[in-house]
């Protein structure tokens, strides 16, 4: 391997990363009844079904700017989805040629809930990647999304509003199909929506009456291998399937924030990118900015923009939206409160991903530490006196680098 060219293939990833600071996870705690007891149980192993077909004649409504977000989507809760996604090389490739091979994955992508509004619903996503053939996952990236009246009507979501999913029709390039399906052992009454283009096909099936996304495919590019009858047998594929949720809390979860929070407009953070492999070690300059553009009751929102120096290579920034909501864990800051009264030791396994988190009072320094079941490690270092993040270091062996931040300006 040439380690002075390796890193460039590298940090496309690494920025991803390295951008939304940490991922979130939470201490199990029981969930309430009702609908969030029948939607975990939903989460249990089993087969799929095909549903009844209710098409007529008429396009979906376009939901306005309010979002109508249903009473068990709430901050502290957790969902959980099996994801796949595969890009085939280019039909008239040749062996060895860059991309002939094409690429794929699969694991766990983790959708926690930060902030309710009746605009939107803040989310931080990260995606788990099943390392080779084997069951270890690593940490691959993830973020902050906000979710709105349009993106659930556009499936860009894990729930539409049940009352927007009874008005939806069928009509051009549109298929809405409604009747009983065996979802994991039970049966449920789901609505599917299947949207089709020249070049794609999308469909999404969810639970009619919480309006949860039970499973999702897409497909996209020219038909592949002459296979007509099967219309997602394209260039590009993704898949998801809902594993579980469950509500999650700790002292955190009511904990104010520091007042500094309510009037901070930019954390700047400098650091280095460390890649090596095959004998090669080689640091390169790194930084990373929160911008806060928006704020309300508990919760603000801006971007984040990470860069990594490399000489003799174009510039590589890395720039995205992202949140903060009160009482949610990790992230750029946290109570001191909560810090204090958080208990030492393992404070999650996720049931889901495997992934462990640990905390540990050190010095001035809050200690909070995500391990996957692979060798990724998240590490966050919260000031006890302040709640800011003093520092983060992301440890990613299976990509052969590590990055070190820490807080060099907050205004």
């Amino acid at each position: 391997m040439n380690g002075k060219s390796s890193p460039r293939r590298r940090f496309g990833a690494s920025l991803r990363a390295a951008a939304m600071a940490a991922p979130l996870v939470f201490t199990p705690v029981a969930l309430g009844q009702g609908v969030l007891d029948r939607l975990q149980n939903l989460g249990q192993p089993g087969q799929q079904e095909g549903q009844q077909d209710g098409r007529q004649d008429a396009q979906p409504q376009t939901p306005g700017e309010k979002l109508n977000t249903p009473e068990w989507v709430k901050p502290g809760l957790r969902v959980v989805y099996f994801a796949t996604s595969s890009i085939e090389g280019p039909a008239n490739a040749r062996p060895g040629e860059p991309g002939a091979a094409g690429s794929a994955g699969m694991g766990p992508t983790v959708v926690d809930v930060l902030a309710v509004t009746d605009r939107f619903v803040m989310t931080s996503a990260a995606s788990l990647a099943r390392i080779g053939m084997g069951e270890q996952l690593m940490y691959a990236g993830g973020g902050t999304q906000f979710i709105t009246a349009m993106s659930t009507l556009g499936g860009d979501a894990f729930f539409t509003p049940p009352e927007v999913l009874k008005e939806l029709q069928s009509g051009s390039g549109i298929e809405v199909q409604r009747g009983p399906m065996e979802f994991n052992n039970q049966t449920v009454q789901a609505v599917t929506v299947t949207v089709r283009t020249q070049d794609a096909v999308s469909r999404r099936t969810y639970d009619a009456e919480s309006g949860l996304l039970l499973m999702s495919q897409s497909a996209s590019g020219p038909l592949r291998r002459g296979e007509q009858h099967n219309e997602f047998n394209r260039q590009s594929r993704e898949s998801s399937q809902f594993m579980g949720l469950r509500m999650v809390e700790g002292p955190w979860t009511e904990a104010a924030w520091p007042a500094w929070a309510d009037t901070v407009r930019e954390m700047r953070y400098e650091g280095q990118m460390i890649y090596s492999a095959a004998g090669f070690t080689q640091a390169y300059p790194a930084r990373s900015t929160l911008r806060i553009s928006e704020r309300g009751e508990g919760w603000a929102k801006g971007s984040t923009e990470m860069r990594v120096d490399i000489q003799g290579m174009p510039e590589n920034t890395s720039r995205a939206e992202t949140g903060m909501a009160r009482g949610m864990l990790a992230g750029y800051w946290m109570s001191p409160q909560a810090l204090r009264q958080m208990n030492q030791g393992v404070i999650d396994r996720d049931p889901h991903t495997g992934t462990i988190t640990r905390y540990q009072r050190s010095g001035a320094h809050g200690v909070l530490t995500l391990e996957t079941t692979g060798r990724s490690r998240i590490t966050n270092y919260f000031n006890l006196e302040t709640g800011a993040l003093d520092s983060l270091r992301i440890e990613q062996p299976e990509l052969n680098q590590t990055i070190e931040l820490r807080l060099t300006n907050r205004r």
